[in-house]
């Protein structure tokens, strides 16, 4: 799939999540906000009929329109000074690589208000697979979908474990595969 067929899609999101004003209560109306995970991902790339497992720690930073405990919505970014790695190396792909993304996320709670629950959240990246195999740095796209429960556990710290399914193409390159992820949030800040 070529970058450039998502670019307009991926141009209206980006405008589309700044283009709400956040209001002095927080807990009723949202505000802008940044918000960070760390995650081990396991991934399954394939080229051809030849298959090999990737897995490593990544992380995710967001700055997010937010709604706490009911939505939000904004830009993602990520792996910085992570890594995934390999047993063997496909053709073309070195054993360690880096993947490099931003796109967009939402974050959307399946019963709002409540300051705890169930959520799950969509993303659409363009992602750079970093490595020193022959073929280079490598662009892509990807897509993710996840399922989570976050909770306070004292005053307004909240942790939010969830599981996501992860797939992209990057040139002759398909993936696919799971990532557990753990979020810290700081709602005063």
């Amino acid at each position: 799939m070529k970058l450039e067929k998502l670019l307009p899609l991926f141009s209206f999101l980006f405008i589309f999540s700044f283009t709400n004003q956040g209001e002095t209560n927080f807990w009723t109306e949202g505000d802008y906000k940044f918000r960070a995970r760390e995650s081990y991902e396991w991934l399954q790339f394939k080229s051809g009929s030849q298959k090999e497992a990737f897995q490593g720690l990544t992380n995710t930073i967001n700055f997010f329109y937010e709604r706490p405990f009911d939505y939000s919505y904004g830009l993602a970014a990520g792996s910085l000074f992570s890594g995934l790695s390999s047993e063997n190396a496909l053709p073309g792909l070195s054993r360690d690589i880096e993947i490099f993304f931003i796109g967009f996320e939402g974050k959307l709670f399946f019963f709002g208000g409540s300051r705890q629950g169930f959520f799950t959240r969509p993303g659409l990246f363009f992602h750079q697979i970093q490595n020193d195999g022959a073929r280079g740095n490598i662009d892509g796209v990807s897509l993710l979908t996840s399922l989570g429960y976050e909770f306070l556990v004292y005053k307004d710290i909240a942790l939010a474990p969830e599981i996501a399914f992860k797939s992209g193409e990057s040139g002759p390159y398909s993936w696919q595969g799971l990532t557990l992820s753990l979020g810290l949030h700081f709602y005063q800040f």
